[in-house]
């Protein structure tokens, strides 16, 4: 399995992936060059996207790049409670990247359909 074809969650998102009320991510920076529609991903889950657990497999049906501030409620249909609107979002990803996160920032958005 190549890097590229998985997608790795910290272990507190495994129930909203196993019940599939999560299809979407948001990543800090542009990393769409990664991935391409229709591209299938392994959903996994831990601490370490090396060694995580496999929790579903998906297939990317969005896929794109956008500020911060360009972010809409509908970009993130499909993301966890946590982050259902730009503030939140902004939030949520320093956090996760141990960074402060601000309006001009990159984020690639990427959702998928269940297999």
């Amino acid at each position: 399995m190549t890097p590229e074809s998985k997608l790795n969650f910290f272990p507190q998102y495994e129930g909203l992936l196993k019940s599939r009320t999560k299809s979407a991510t948001a990543r800090l920076g542009d990393i769409g060059n990664r991935f391409q529609l229709g591209q299938r991903v392994t959903l996994t889950i831990g601490w370490d996207r090396d060694t995580g657990k496999v929790v579903a497999n998906g297939t990317i049906k969005e896929l794109f790049v956008k500020r911060v501030k360009e972010i809409t409620e509908r970009d993130l249909d499909g993301e966890s409670p946590d982050c259902l609107n730009k503030e939140a979002l902004k939030y949520v990803l320093s956090s996760i990247y141990r960074t402060v996160v601000n309006d001009d920032d990159y984020v690639s958005i990427i959702k998928w359909r269940y297999e």
